[in-house]
């Protein structure tokens, strides 16, 4: 392959980036919600049982607001626009493609994260644990 494989296929951490959502992982980092960067903050630097999440991380062809790959966990960040029904069932077939893959997803509301971060933080921890039984964690 020539050079100009590069302008198509970029390689990363053994897999593929695909450069259409290079340029949306980036905005998607720069730009994030008030709820991501809460929620970003909780589990950054493995604050929630000594796990490493990554934020607008890709998986296949989506980016996806945080991923722990130890244990193959999605929590996606859902605000207003993923009310209507037509989201609802982009959202939807979204889950069933990242479950293909070997991942649990957890659908969380951006008010969960405003209003009440420790609930929303026991809902991540209870999906963490179910996905790793019998390993003993505690927080740092």
């Amino acid at each position: 392959m020539g050079a100009g494989c590069y302008t198509v296929w970029m390689h990363f951490r053994g897999g593929v980036r695909r450069p259409f959502l290079l340029e949306q992982w980036r905005e998607l980092r720069q730009r994030q919600t008030v709820a991501e960067a809460t929620l970003w903050e909780a589990l950054r630097a493995r604050r929630l049982l000594d796990l490493k999440f990554r934020r607008q991380h890709q998986l296949a062809h989506s980016v996806v607001d945080f991923f722990c790959p130890e244990i193959r966990l999605v929590v996606e960040l859902d605000g207003g626009v993923h009310d209507t029904e037509s989201a609802q069932r982009r959202d939807a077939n979204r889950t069933a493609n990242l479950e293909a893959l070997g991942c649990t997803v957890l659908r969380l509301a951006n008010e969960i994260i405003l209003d009440d971060l420790p609930a929303a933080l026991s809902r991540i921890e209870t999906a963490a644990k179910a996905l790793i039984p019998g390993k003993e964690h505690s927080p740092r």
